[in-house]
């Protein structure tokens, strides 16, 4: 599936949150500290979501980590940092914090 459509499904899901995607630019990465798609905020609290197919969930966590590690950063109180894979099957979401 597109990331395009899966972002869609992300935003649908979290209709209560204010979500951000930064804009398209060709030829350039758009990803959010060139890790996450979203960035989402409700009330205080922020999430910060990686969108991908269910079978890249450890690849991608892996490049939050990685990212992590050599920048020395932890995560932020009243923040989460996730991976959700699209899984075809079962047409839902698999979360996956990091």
């Amino acid at each position: 599936m597109k990331e395009a459509l899966l972002i869609k499904k992300v935003k649908e899901e979290l209709k209560d949150w204010i979500c951000w995607k930064p804009a398209k630019v060709r030829f350039y990465e758009t990803d959010i500290f060139s890790v996450f798609d979203l960035c989402c905020w409700k009330n205080s609290q922020i999430k910060f979501i990686q969108v991908t197919t269910s079978p890249h969930i450890s690849a991608r966590r892996k490049k939050i980590e990685t990212f992590m590690k050599k920048y020395n950063v932890g995560v932020p109180r009243d923040c989460e940092m996730s991976v959700w894979g699209w899984n075809k099957k079962k047409k839902e979401f698999r979360k996956v914090t990091v």
